[in-house]
């Protein structure tokens, strides 16, 4: 943890002029969104959190469609007119570079954390490794938070095969004289 009790998870986004923060405090996580010199702060507690969804999307793909196309657009046009092959390296090197930056970033995801007034989409997590890898840090610590809120006797295991087996914690009651 950092001294003002706060540590910056992995991951971060934009839309339409704001950037997007997801923030690890010692019970809860906060959302930050910036617009230039205005910030807004969600703030969601552990014992709130009743789901943690991520989606993987098609965006990624679709973007890696466009610049192949783009690519072999440019590489076309090199081929049939001998004359603007120096010219149209240029676009068709940076549109391959693109899509090379964004094949090896990984598949894209949509992620949202469900509390009990509201749907949260976290736009900082947009990557589906990323959001895997603060999912799996942040799981254990909501699981945590909410032990105290199902008694003991609510608690049972779950056997591979979906058969809820007996659970081990509970007490054999004295027999009765």
């Amino acid at each position: 943890m950092s001294k003002n009790g706060y540590q910056r998870l992995p991951g971060k986004g934009s839309s339409l002029g704001a950037y997007h923060r997801l923030y690890l405090g010692l019970d809860h996580l906060v959302v930050v969104e910036s617009h230039g010199f205005q910030e807004s702060y969600r703030r969601l507690f552990f014992a709130d959190i009743q789901a943690l969804t991520l989606r993987r999307t098609l965006q990624g793909w679709i973007i890696n469609v466009i610049l192949g196309t783009s690519v072999l657009v440019c590489l076309m046009i090199a081929g049939f007119n001998p004359g603007v092959a120096t010219e149209m390296m240029i676009p068709g090197g940076l549109f391959l570079l693109i899509l090379l930056v964004n094949s090896l970033l990984g598949p894209t995801c949509r992620c949202h954390i469900q509390t009990p007034v509201q749907n949260l989409r976290i736009r900082s997590l947009h990557r589906l490794r990323v959001a895997r890898k603060v999912f799996k840090r942040v799981q254990p610590l909501v699981e945590a938070a909410q032990t105290h809120l199902v008694g003991r006797d609510d608690l049972t295991s779950v056997s591979l095969d979906g058969d809820p087996a007996p659970s081990q914690s509970k007490l054999e009651e004295p027999p009765t004289a």
